[in-house]
C-alpha cells in the first residue's frame, strides 16, 4: 500500500469541514446566532453542562432526568465543558472530528477490500463523496447529535468483528488472488500472482505463506461494542448477529464475555437511573415509543417482521444495502469461492442488524436513525457486491463493451435512492435550522428576556432549557418524572395534564396544541392568550406554539409580555393574539 495517493482523503476531509464551516455561517446569518437543525441536541448540551458543572445528570441542577438516550455523547459534552468551558458549538466540533475520522476508517477499509480502489484516486474521491452525502455527513454535524459517533464505532465494530470471525484457519479463504482475474497465459490456464491474495488483510510470514489475524483483539472487539450500545442502545442490533454467530460455533468463552461486555453500559446506567428514581431504560426510549406506538396495530408491532419489512422499504438505500447482503450469503453458501468469506461476512452482519434494527427500532426522523447502518452498509455490502460482478466478469471472460454498459447502468441504478437522500438532505437541513431558529430560539429568547422565575409548562426542554434559567414542567415526560409515570401507564389525558401542571405550580405554558389532540385536548379551563406560527415547517413538532394561561390571574401579565417581546421576533414568524387578526 505504500504510495497510495492521499489527496482523496485529504480532499474529502476539508470538503467536510468547509460545509461545516458554510453550514455555521449560513445558520449564523438566518438566525443571528449559530442553531442547531435539532431542538434535542439542546438537551445533551444542557444534561452535559449540568453534570460538568453540578455533578447531576438532568437538565436542572435540582433533580435527576433520564431525558438523553446516548450516555457516551452526554459524558463527551460534559467532559467538553469541563475541559473549555461551557459552549453550544461544541456538538458542531465534535461532529466535525467524528466525520472525518470516519472519512479516514472508511477509505482505510476500501483500499484493503475493493480491488484497485487504491489505484484510482478519483474512484476513492467520488465513492468518499458520496458516502459523505448518503450517510448524510453534513446534515448530522449540523443536528448537534450522537449520530456520527454512533456510526463511526458501528463501522469500526464491523470491521473489528469480521476480522474475528473469519480470522482463523479453520475457515476456508477464497483461492483467487488478485492478479488472477483477467490475467491467463497463452494456454489458456490462470497465471496467478504469488505476491497477495484479492482478499487477504493479514500479514506474511517470512516463508511467504499468510499469517491471518491474531484472535488477540477480542478485547478491543468488546470494547468498541460497549462504547457503540453507550452511544446508542439500538446498537445490539448491530451486537446480535455477531453473538449468533459465535454461539453457533459454540465459542462460549467468546460470545458470553462480548454478551456482557455490550451490556455493561446499559446496566450501569440503568443502575444509575433506577437509584434515582427513575426507570432503567432511559425515560426518553420510552416516553417516545409509547407516543410512536400510540393507536398502531398491535398486529404490525409483535408480528415478527412486518414492521422490519415496512421499514426497510420506506428507506430505498436501506432496501438496496439490506437486500444486496442477504444476496451475499446466499451466493457465498452455493458457491464457496465465488467471494470471500470476510465480504460476506460484513454483508451478512450488516444485513441481519439492518433487520433486528428495522423491526425494534425506527428509521427517518431527520436521516439519523438509520445512518449508521447506511455507513456500515456502503462501506461493506456496496464495494464487496460490484468488484464481485467485476472481477468475476474478467475471469470468465465476459466483460464485453455491452456487459461494462450494463454494469455501469446497473451501478447507477442502485446509487439513485443514494443520491436522492443526499439531495434531499441537503435540502432540509437550512429549512430545519431556520425552523428550529424561529420556534425553539426565539421562546428560549422569550423566557431569558420576559421570563417572570416561576414555572412554565411546556413540551419542548431543549433550547429553552439551555439559554434560559426558567423552571419548566415537561409535559411532554422526559425531564418530568410525574408526566413520565402516567404516560408509561397510558394515563395521559386532559385532566391528567390540568393536574399535574398545577400540582407543579405552573401558571402559563407554551405547548404545540395540535400534539394533544389524541389524549382529548388542552385542557379547557386554560385560557389561550396568542399564537407563533412558522413558515415552511418540516422539523418541528407542529408549526405552531400556543402560550397558555393556567391561573386566570396570569393571562394579563402573559399577554403583556408578549406584546412587549413581539418586535424583536424574525419577520417570517406570525403572531396572533386571541380575538384579534394575525400578523407578522
Amino acid at each position: 500500500m505504500t504510495g497510495r495517493p492521499t489527496w482523496p482523503v485529504v480532499a474529502v476531509v476539508c470538503l467536510v469541514l468547509m460545509l461545516t464551516v458554510a453550514g455555521w455561517l449560513d445558520s449564523t446569518a438566518a438566525n443571528g446566532t449559530f442553531v442547531y437543525a435539532l431542538d434535542d441536541a439542546y438537551i445533551h448540551l444542557t444534561i452535559g453542562r449540568t453534570l460538568a458543572e453540578h455533578g447531576v445528570w438532568g437538565v436542572s441542577p435540582r433533580e435527576f432526568s433520564s431525558a438523553s438516550s446516548s450516555p457516551l455523547w452526554t459524558i463527551l459534552l460534559a467532559l467538553w465543558c469541563r475541559l473549555f468551558g461551557a459552549s453550544d458549538l461544541a456538538p458542531l466540533a465534535l461532529n466535525a472530528f467524528f466525520a472525518c475520522l470516519l472519512i479516514v476508517v472508511s477509505d482505510s477499509r476500501l483500499c484493503r477490500s475493493w480491488p484497485g480502489y487504491a489505484e484510482r484516486p478519483w474512484h476513492r474521491f467520488a465513492f468518499l463523496c458520496m458516502l459523505m452525502f448518503a450517510i448524510p455527513m453534513p446534515t448530522l454535524i449540523l443536528s448537534g447529535m450522537e449520530h456520527l459517533l454512533h456510526a463511526l464505532l458501528a463501522v469500526l465494530f464491523v470491521l473489528k468483528a469480521v476480522g474475528f470471525l473469519w480470522s482463523s484457519n479453520d475457515h476456508a479463504e477464497p483461492t483467487r488472488t488478485r492478479r488472477e482475474v483477467g490475467r491467463r497465459r497463452p494456454d489458456g490456464a490462470v497465471q496467478p500472482d504469488p505476491t497477495r491474495t484479492m482478499w487477504e488483510v493479514g500479514r506474511r510470514r517470512p516463508d511467504g505463506a499468510v499469517q491471518p489475524d491474531p484472535t488477540e483483539g477480542f478485547l478491543a472487539l468488546s470494547a468498541i461494542a460497549a462504547l457503540t450500545v453507550a452511544t446508542r442502545y439500538e446498537s445490539m442490533a448491530l451486537v446480535a448477529p455477531v453473538l449468533l454467530i459465535l454461539a453457533w460455533r459454540r465459542k462460549w468463552n467468546h460470545a458470553i464475555p462480548l454478551a456482557l461486555a455490550s451490556l455493561l453500559p446499559v446496566v450501569l446506567f440503568g443502575m444509575y437511573s433506577l437509584v434515582n428514581g427513575m426507570p432503567f431504560v432511559p425515560a426518553s426510549i420510552l416516553v417516545k415509543t409509547v407516543g410512536l406506538t400510540q393507536g398502531v396495530p398491535a398486529w404490525f408491532l409483535f408480528t415478527p417482521l412486518v414492521k422490519a419489512a415496512f421499514q426497510i422499504f420506506v428507506c430505498p438505500p436501506l432496501l438496496i444495502m439490506t437486500a444486496l447482503g442477504i444476496l451475499a450469503v446466499i451466493r457465498v453458501r452455493r458457491e464457496p469461492d465465488v467471494m470471500p468469506l470476510r465480504a460476506a461476512g460484513a454483508s451478512g452482519v450488516f444485513a441481519a442488524a439492518a433487520i433486528i434494527h428495522a423491526d425494534f427500532a425506527g428509521v427517518g426522523w431527520f436521516y439519523r436513525y438509520e445512518a449508521y447502518l447506511v455507513a456500515i452498509g456502503m462501506v461493506t455490502v456496496l464495494p464487496a457486491f460490484v468488484a464481485d460482478i467485476w472481477f468475476h466478469a474478467k475471469a470468465t471472460g465476459e466483460l464485453k463493451r455491452t456487459h461494462a454498459s450494463i454494469l455501469f447502468a446497473l451501478v447507477l441504478l442502485l446509487s439513485w435512492p443514494f443520491f436522492v437522500r443526499a439531495a434531499r438532505s441537503l435540502a432540509d437541513t437550512p429549512l430545519a435550522y431556520r425552523n428550529v431558529g424561529d420556534q425553539q430560539m426565539q421562546l428560549a429568547r422569550f423566557l431569558a428576556a420576559k421570563g417572570t422565575g416561576k414555572t412554565i409548562a411546556l413540551n419542548d426542554i431543549g433550547a429553552v432549557g439551555y439559554y434560559s434559567d426558567t423552571p419548566m414542567f415537561d409535559l411532554f415526560g422526559l425531564a418530568s418524572p410525574e408526566i413520565y409515570h402516567v404516560r408509561i401507564r397510558r394515563e395521559y389525558s386532559t385532566e391528567t395534564i390540568d393536574r399535574l401542571a398545577r400540582q407543579a405550580g405552573a401558571e402559563t405554558a407554551i405547548l404545540t396544541p395540535d400534539w394533544y389532540r389524541p389524549f382529548g385536548g388542552i385542557p379547557a379551563s386554560w385560557t389561550q392568550v396568542a399564537t407563533w406560527k412558522i413558515e415552511n415547517n418540516i422539523i418541528c413538532g407542529s408549526d405552531t406554539v400556543a402560550f397558555y394561561a393556567i391561573t386566570s390571574n396570569a393571562r394579563d401579565d402573559l399577554e403583556r409580555r408578549l406584546k412587549e417581546f413581539g418586535p424583536s421576533l424574525p419577520p417570517d414568524v406570525t403572531v396572533a393574539f386571541t380575538g384579534d387578526p394575525a400578523r407578522k
